[in-house]
Order: C-alpha cells, then structure tokens, then sequence
C-alpha cells in the first residue's frame, strides 16, 4: 500500500509497510527517476487495522520518531 501526492511535475511516494508491534521507522529510499521522490514507512497503523477506530495522523508518527530514523538513507 502506498501513498501519493503529485504537484506540477514532482511525485511523492509513501510505501506503507506492516509493522507490528515493531519501532517505527521512516526511511528515505530516493529520488529515482528525477522529480520521484520514495519514502518507506513501517509502522503498526499500515497493518490491516492495525490502529483500529483511532484518529491516528501519519503528520504525527513523523513527529514522533526518532531523528536517526528520520534521517535513514538506503542507497540503491
């Protein structure tokens, strides 16, 4: 499951991955090809309800997760 959000020619990716019961991390996977931009989160709420009734905001999680785990970069 992923996340978009397009603005003129640039395009923003959120990969949403189950992570249950784990810390969640936010990894910054690249810009490929040029003006795509993928990011990756895991987190329990991209589990199939895996936050139930609540009004959880992905704005939130960011705030809340560690800066390395914000900072993280995978090279291809």
């Amino acid at each position: 499951m992923s996340l978009q959000y397009r603005s003129d020619d640039k395009l923003l990716q959120v990969l949403l991955e189950c992570a249950e019961g784990q810390v969640p991390e936010f990894e910054v996977i690249g810009e490929d090809p040029q003006n795509e931009y993928k990011f990756r989160l895991k987190h329990d709420c991209a589990c199939w309800n895996g936050c139930g009734h609540s009004t959880f905001s992905s704005v939130y999680a960011l705030n809340y997760l560690p800066l390395e785990k914000k900072t993280a970069y995978r090279n291809k």
